[in-house]
């Protein structure tokens, strides 16, 4: 074999591995990115089921979390606190009037949250942000969605069907594109997810 035989033969085999590695890791970030999905779905249905059981509205709401050691984004579920009935003229307020406006802190910010859920991590393709701020009512598990920057308000509407996407920016793709749907019923808050790829038709799944 001549040298230029080699070198050619070498050249090659980085082209086929460098492919290779390409497509593997393409692979682990769909695995992990399907893995959250189905990750959410739980998260939705327990925060209804915690709803319904402590009578206190509970929501969707988007955090920092960390994944092997790297700070990334994730999704949780937050069991809002009500107004003490011994402060509140009008007897307990849920939620918190706080918590309508801001985000779950019990560091000193305005609202408080007395439980939350395991935080899911997001890839970085993956966008949630529909979600964020969905909620279910205490004890009736009535879903509300947000508007705007405020969640949990009991005089809201349901999410509107199709509106609840999860949305990825797929490898060499410019745009994000539904991969799934949060289905909420309007009356009783039953969360299921509707798989864009095989409903392509389903409220929501298009781009």
């Amino acid at each position: 074999m001549t040298l230029l035989e080699l070198m050619t033969t070498v050249a090659i085999a980085g082209i086929l591995l460098g492919l290779g590695v390409t497509g593997f890791q393409a692979v682990i970030r769909n695995q992990r990115a399907s893995a959250a999905e189905r990750s959410i779905l739980i998260a939705a249905q327990e925060a209804r089921r915690n709803a319904r059981l402590t009578r206190q509205p509970v929501r969707l709401g988007q955090v920092t979390t960390t994944e092997n050691g790297v700070e990334v984004p994730g999704l949780r579920w937050e069991k809002l606190d009500c107004a003490n009935a011994a402060t509140d003229n009008w007897g307990s307020q849920c939620p918190l009037t706080a918590c309508l406006n801001a985000p779950c802190n019990n560091d000193g910010g305005p609202c408080t949250c007395t439980d939350v859920g395991e935080a899911v991590p997001l890839s970085p393709e993956m966008d949630v942000s529909s979600l964020v701020g969905t909620c279910w009512l205490g004890e009736s598990g009535r879903p509300v969605a947000a508007a705007g920057a405020t969640s949990c308000n009991p005089t809201g509407d349901a999410p509107a069907a199709g509106t609840l996407r999860i949305r990825r920016k797929r490898e060499g793709e410019a745009a994000y594109t539904p991969t799934r749907v949060l289905v909420v019923d309007p009356l009783t808050g039953a969360a299921s997810m509707v798989d864009c790829e095989k409903e392509p038709a389903a409220a929501g799944c298009a781009p």
